[in-house]
């Protein structure tokens, strides 16, 4: 049985109505702002993630590459790979290349030494890398460093295809 909408209510007031409706009838709680009802949802339905673990995951494990003295630490460091992402605070797909970054590599946390670089603070920092490196300037970006060199190195969509022990595909 199809609902008549009154004619002198849209149906957003309408819709505003049944959602109230449900707080009251199902939920138990009327009159009550987004917050608390978020908050009545969360005690009903829990936050924990599918395997009941309430912890959130530890923080990728970047360092913050700030100075040109990190440059020559990154050149001539031990053998273990290191990772620069370049990443601009003010770009949404450089965000969200950067949850999918930390996404893929995270089993890899052990493997590497992981630079980010805030491109918005450090431009010239970023233009050195480019040059240090060999390697045009892009955002978001990826190299791949072992032994000082370039190993591999992407950009934007294509940061996704670099996963933790691939060989080089794309050498600078």
């Amino acid at each position: 049985m199809a609902a008549k909408i009154p004619k002198n209510q849209t149906i957003g007031q309408v819709l505003f109505r049944i959602g109230c409706r449900i707080n009251e009838e199902i939920l138990g709680i009327s009159n009550v702002k987004v917050p608390v009802l978020v908050k009545k949802l969360k005690s009903l339905f829990g936050t924990s993630s599918a395997g009941g673990d309430k912890s959130s995951p530890a923080p990728f494990p970047w360092t913050p590459l700030e100075r040109i003295e990190q440059l020559e630490h990154l050149k001539e460091g031990p053998v273990r790979p290191k990772v620069i992402f370049k990443h601009s605070t003010r770009c949404g797909l450089s965000s969200m290349m950067m949850r999918r970054f930390q996404q893929n590599w995270d089993q890899a946390r052990e493997q590497a030494d992981f630079y980010l670089l805030d491109l918005i603070t450090h431009r010239e920092l970023s233009q050195q890398v480019a040059r240090n490196f060999e390697v045009p300037h892009q955002s978001p970006q990826v190299l791949i460093l072992e032994g000082g060199r370039v190993r591999d190195h992407d950009s934007h969509g294509g940061i996704d295809r670099l996963r933790p022990g691939l060989e080089s595909k794309n050498p600078a």
